[in-house]
């Protein structure tokens, strides 16, 4: 299966890649366009299809000019397969941080652990093709296809569009197969529920944001190094939800026959805590093109649900319900009984996913 996946260039490099269009190095491709992104495509010019390669996981090479760009937000097969192929890539050893991630941590905690990052940092990184944000490994990693890379010029900045050929997918386990609903938040990245009652969940990751006093106390004397910890922070964060996104992914596969989702706008009506951290941690991306495309790939159907009511309708008593003042994580239900609101919102997700697809079928006359 040949898929794409656009990664967000960050806005230092903005000039460079006016100097490459400028210099012929990019050329427009006015016929193209690209799913998810909209705006100028454009691609590398014939004499540079050998030299594309990642060099790190905020940096990207075409020729001998540097990008910097989130290349670590990929999916777990499509990581690895960059990785593999791009024989110049450097990297601190960094996945002994990623466990704390997934588990409450206090200040005491949170401080030990930048400490830890800090000291990382200031050993130079090594060339290392094996991906280490990835603590479980790709069996089957996606071949990187460097001749179909792309940028986009959208009207929100620029985008490198990078191209994999991924294997077929690996017969699944012999589990009798249902309706499954996922909710997603913050708190719990994710829960999903069969609707013969098998449930999975996908962490919720610490939010550690180094502020300057924590640059200046870690890193006095390297200041050079203040905004390589702050990316680094959000990078490790993105890797630890991946390997939480991926996982749970595994098992919803192996045992759906359909899945619900929410259809969530990420627009200005959102929490902008949410919204940040949806991007940080990749579910953004997760929802609107990591999760549909792997569904995909194995034929299982899939609906996108309204979010409207989801997380306040009770799953049981049919009525409105309150969420808790004191913990968000509890429902108030319709005969004054606490319930769990992100496993309550799963099946009704499940549910509506079951209606609509009913429904669908119907229009279609299957």
């Amino acid at each position: 299966m040949h898929i794409t996946y656009n990664l967000r260039i960050l806005r230092d490099a903005d000039s460079t890649l006016s100097t490459l269009v400028t210099q012929g190095h990019l050329l427009p491709c006015p016929a193209e366009k690209i799913q998810g992104a909209n705006g100028t495509v454009y691609r590398p010019k014939p004499e540079l299809k050998d030299c594309l390669t990642a060099r790190s996981d905020l940096q990207f090479a075409i020729g001998e000019t540097l990008i910097n760009c989130q290349t670590y937000a990929l999916p777990p097969e499509e990581y690895a397969g960059l990785l593999r192929r791009s024989p110049d890539f450097q990297q601190h050893k960094l996945a002994h941080l990623l466990p704390p991630l997934t588990t409450q941590m206090d200040s005491a905690a949170k401080e030990k652990w930048l400490s830890n990052l800090a000291e990382t940092l200031q050993v130079p990184a090594r060339i290392d093709t094996e991906p280490h944000l990835l603590p479980t490994q790709p069996s089957h990693p996606a071949t990187w296809l460097p001749g179909d890379t792309r940028l986009i010029k959208s009207p929100t900045g620029w985008f490198l569009c990078l191209a994999f050929e991924v294997p077929p997918p690996p017969s699944r386990y012999h589990i009798r197969r249902s309706v499954v609903g996922i909710d997603v938040g913050l708190r719990t990245l994710a829960v999903a529920v069969h609707k013969d009652g098998l449930q999975h969940q996908a962490s919720g990751i610490a939010d550690i944001r180094p502020s300057q006093s924590d640059l200046q106390r870690y890193l006095p004397e390297r200041p050079a190094l203040w905004p390589e910890m702050q990316r680094t922070c959000v990078m490790l964060q993105h890797a630890a939800a991946r390997e939480e996104l991926a996982r749970m992914l595994d098992l919803i596969i192996s045992g759906a026959s359909l899945v619900g989702f929410e259809e969530l706008n990420f627009g200005p009506g959102m929490c902008p805590l949410f919204t940040r951290r949806a991007r940080e941690l990749g579910l953004r991306d997760f929802l609107k093109v990591w999760l549909p495309r792997r569904l995909q790939m194995h034929r299982i159907e899939y609906v996108e649900v309204p979010s409207d009511l989801t997380s306040r309708l009770c799953n049981v008593t049919g009525r409105l319900g309150q969420r808790s003042k004191t913990d968000v994580s509890l429902l108030m239900n319709g005969n004054g009984e606490v319930v769990d609101a992100d496993t309550n919102a799963a099946k009704n997700v499940g549910e509506i996913a079951l209606v609509l697809s009913w429904q669908r079928r119907t229009k279609q006359g299957a």
